[in-house]
């Protein structure tokens, strides 16, 4: 969260003067939560800046940055929307930075038995829940 906080403070020094009291943040709706509390400690840091959120997926994000949205910061949760972002010259190369990483976990209920991936192939297993096609937790999956 520090990291992030970090990213936040030295991106805003980077925003033009015109719109130097609103900062966008196009974000994953994964990063949500972290965001709002790393938004609310950014705001209480230098309050004249307000913090604008924009939530979504990496994918529908990354077309309404190339249909010109105005966006100051690009959180994505996969590399595919920015690599795209990129090659199209839509992201300044010298302020990509990769903030964190997400990997696939199995929860299952208290006293269960599974264990590990491995174990979904047990014959007791009735439902697996996984993200869709084309977003990064089903892609994980």
């Amino acid at each position: 969260m520090k990291r992030l906080f970090a990213a936040f403070l030295a991106l805003s020094i980077c925003i033009s003067s015109a719109r130097a009291n609103d900062i966008t943040v196009s974000a994953a709706a994964s990063l949500q939560d972290v965001l709002r509390r790393i938004g609310a400690d950014f705001s209480k840091s230098r309050p004249q800046t307000r913090v604008n959120f924009n939530f979504g997926s990496s994918g529908t994000l990354q077309k309404q940055i190339e249909a010109g949205a105005p966006v100051d910061i690009f959180l994505s949760a996969a590399n595919e929307p920015m690599n795209s972002l990129a090659a199209k010259g839509e992201v300044d190369l010298a302020t990509r930075r990769v903030l964190a990483r997400g990997e696939l976990v199995l929860i299952a209920p208290r006293g269960s038995k599974l264990r590990n991936l491995g174990d979904l192939r047990l014959s007791n297993v009735q439902t697996i829940a996984v993200g869709g096609a084309g977003v990064p937790a089903g892609d994980y999956a």
